[in-house]
């Protein structure tokens, strides 16, 4: 029995990982994703754990207009519904 995930939220984030390795032609939805969080600087509102990126901008289009790829570290957020 699965706890707090759904099959299809499952199947949701098999299918997004999957897609993001083989087809990284946009950027994820930072918004959904476990290590976005909000910080308390007005001027930098947005933050990514991982990349230890704060921005006004998404965290995902700072990582790809630094890189040129889209962010290979989208994690779904289990407390996110679908």
């Amino acid at each position: 029995m699965i706890s707090s995930f759904t099959a299809r939220t499952i199947l949701e984030m098999i299918c997004y990982n999957l897609a993001m390795t083989v087809f990284p032609d946009r950027a994820p939805p930072c918004l959904k994703c476990l290590h976005f969080h909000i910080t308390g600087n007005p001027r930098f509102p947005r933050a990514c754990r991982v990349f230890g990126v704060q921005t006004a901008l998404m965290p995902s289009q700072e990582v790809f207009l630094s890189t040129g790829k889209h962010c290979p570290e989208f994690k779904l957020n289990p407390k996110i519904k679908t």
